[in-house]
């Protein structure tokens, strides 16, 4: 049995003449979800604050997968066999929520494999054997692994030893032919010093592991989360506002201005600064929107200021000479 600390040394192919490596026949590729969202062998992240919904989300994923049908209007190419590994919540809470999520949906028996363990650590050679045991007595497509902190006893600070960590998982990928998705917490921080997956706790070895990034972020409505993505081998679809239904399944409510998740509700937290009811000169939201938040001024006048006021968030008054006042209501 392979043991985490006997994993076998590669044996690396040779170099290869360019013309010859032009020619050479790789398996299908074909996407699973989306166009290069998360391929077959990947590595994708999922991440975002703690108690967000991230697992939710992942579980949303996770069952579009095994039943092959869109999921957030995107397609998935087939039916997949996929295994959730989930640490976090106990097996009762864990059922409680699957049977909410799963109340209106058929699944086809083996493509959706839980396991709810609490303690599993992927570098401990026992327990590692232990996991490695279940993924030879059956074939898998995609692993999700629900928290990745759940599941070593590493310094997520170590650059080492989350390359020891992500070595693992590449062994996992590369020995099974199956997709990895990890879902991961964000730091806690002030906004500039990070965006995108680079809000990922930890080691900067994560995100240069991963080829796709799907980051989770709060809005001021409990149910509605931000989504971007950060793909390695495909463009970057839209970030999108997700409202999460009474069965836990989220939905898309819209696009995101600019690929990069601004809403009206960033102008709506930009403007309270100021006070509410009191008239603010455009261009101080613009200077202030673009000091916070990195929103470009085009964006902010041209697309949230005019949107927040379709909404009934804030309202439009004249202001001496050619300038304009808004007013949060």
């Amino acid at each position: 049995m392979i043991q985490a600390n006997s994993i076998p040394k590669a044996r690396f192919s040779k170099p290869t003449d360019v013309k010859e490596f032009l020619v050479k026949e790789f398996p299908n590729s074909e996407s699973y979800w989306g166009d290069g969202i998360i391929d077959p062998v990947s590595k994708t992240v999922i991440s975002g604050a703690g108690k967000l919904g991230k697992s939710n989300f992942a579980l949303n994923l996770a069952i579009s997968m095994a039943r092959g049908t869109p999921f957030l209007n995107i397609s998935i190419t087939r039916k997949l066999r996929v295994l959730y590994m989930q640490q976090e919540i106990s097996q009762k809470n864990f059922q409680k929520r699957l049977k909410l999520i799963l109340e209106d949906v058929i699944l086809d028996d083996g493509y959706f494999v839980c396991n709810t363990i609490r303690g599993l650590n992927i570098m401990n050679k026992d327990h590692f054997a232990e996991l490695i045991s279940w993924l030879e007595e059956k074939k898998y497509d995609v692993i999700i692994f629900d928290p990745i902190y759940k599941l070593h006893n590493m310094e997520e600070n170590s650059s080492k030893d989350m390359k020891n960590l992500t070595d693992i998982f590449d062994w996992i990928i590369d020995q099974f032919k199956v997709a990895i998705i990890l879902i991961h917490h964000h730091h806690k921080f002030n906004f500039k010093e990070g965006t995108g997956s680079h809000q990922l706790r930890g080691s900067t070895v994560l995100f240069d592991w991963g080829d796709s990034y799907l980051i989770l972020n709060p809005t001021r409505r409990k149910k509605e989360l931000k989504l971007e993505w950060e793909l390695r081998n495909g463009e970057d679809p839209p970030s999108l506002l997700l409202r999460r239904n009474k069965n836990l399944w989220y939905e898309v409510v819209k696009e995101l201005d600019e690929k990069k998740g601004y809403d009206t509700d960033d102008i709506v937290e930009i403007m309270e600064q100021f006070g509410k009811g009191m008239p603010i000169p455009q261009k101080d939201i613009v200077a202030k929107a673009k000091e916070l938040k990195g929103i470009s001024d085009k964006t902010v006048r041209e697309s949230l200021l005019p949107e927040a006021m379709k909404e009934g968030k804030v309202k439009k008054t004249p202001a001496k000479g050619s300038g304009v006042l808004w007013t949060l209501l």
